[in-house]
Parts: C-alpha cells; sequence; structure tokens
C-alpha cells in the first residue's frame, strides 16, 4: 500500500513517513 515507507500517524493525527 505504501510500498517500503514506514507510516506514522502523529498525535496531531497527520500521516508522517519516517
Amino acid at each position: 500500500m505504501y510500498q517500503d515507507l514506514e507510516i506514522e500517524i502523529t498525535y496531531e493525527g497527520q500521516i508522517k513517513i519516517v
């Protein structure tokens, strides 16, 4: 779905790519 990227959902509800 997001290929090799790791997706984090921040406490602000935003999507952070790490």
